[in-house]
């Protein structure tokens, strides 16, 4: 008798489980109210589940079932990404330790008319300060696209020094090639593999004073369309160092002073 009830737990588990993933993946419902009841039961499901795997006797019921789960949720979880608005304090934490850990790619744009080394706070000085090293930490292949403008030349000359040094970075310079009112309309982006996405700074870039500045996103399909959108910007950008090999005429054709 108690091994039925423990099945019967499994499947109710696995029911309300399923149940709150299907109203979660729907794109049809777009009321919070409606996803938040969905991830509601679909983590309720997965406690029932776990609670009555636990309770059973045999060991190799345990893992049959476990691995059973896994495989049921393997495609579906992945596909329940967050949307969220963090710090501009949070990028500069969270951003580096991604990269860390990718294994594919790492998209990045900047396109402020300022520098940022005249930003405030030490979090974003520490973080560009730390770019070499951030870049050298990942096997990833980095694309980086920084926006041109006459008082960011010096520092599109470090960055060009920087990328120099790392084999598997490339930076692309875009300007007023792509058109002053579709560049003013862009944003700032960057993508780690197919798990993290931002949005950068999409009001302002000097946001110290505000709760939060930049948009974090997980969902896988949402991560990929920034990837397609930051290879449109690389299309229409001029690419001056290539996996670690700067291309001096593309430089000088710039108006770029190197040494």
């Amino acid at each position: 008798m108690a091994k039925i009830a423990s099945w019967f737990i499994v499947l109710l588990g696995l029911a309300v489980a399923t149940a709150g993933a299907l109203a979660l993946l729907k794109q049809e419902l777009g009321l919070d109210q409606e996803q938040s009841l969905g991830l509601l039961s679909f983590s309720l499901g997965l406690l029932v589940v776990n609670l009555a795997i636990s309770n059973m006797r045999r060991t190799d019921t345990k893992d049959a079932l476990r691995d059973c789960l896994a495989e049921l949720l393997g495609p579906i979880v992945p596909a329940i990404g967050t949307c969220s608005a963090v710090r501009e304090s949070e990028f500069f934490a969270l951003f580096p330790q991604q990269v860390k850990s990718a294994t594919t790619a790492v998209e990045i744009t900047n396109l402020s008319h300022r520098p940022p080394l005249r930003m405030r706070g030490t979090e974003a000085k520490d973080y560009f300060a730390g770019l070499e090293k951030m870049m050298k930490s990942t096997r990833a292949r980095v694309r980086r696209i920084e926006r041109l403008t006459p008082d960011k030349m010096e520092w599109v000359g470090q960055l060009i020094e920087i990328h120099a040094k790392c084999p598997n970075a490339s930076l692309a310079l875009i300007g007023e090639e792509l058109g002053a009112a579709e560049l003013t309309l862009a944003m700032s982006v960057q993508r780690v593999d197919e798990a993290h996405g931002w949005i950068v700074a999409p009001a302002e870039h000097s946001a110290r004073q505000a709760p939060v500045r930049d948009i974090y996103i997980s969902d896988k399909r949402a991560v990929e369309l920034l990837g397609r959108y930051h290879d449109r910007l690389w299309r229409a950008s001029t690419v001056v160092v290539s996996d670690g090999k700067v291309d001096r005429a593309a430089c000088e054709r710039l108006g770029l002073k190197l040494p």
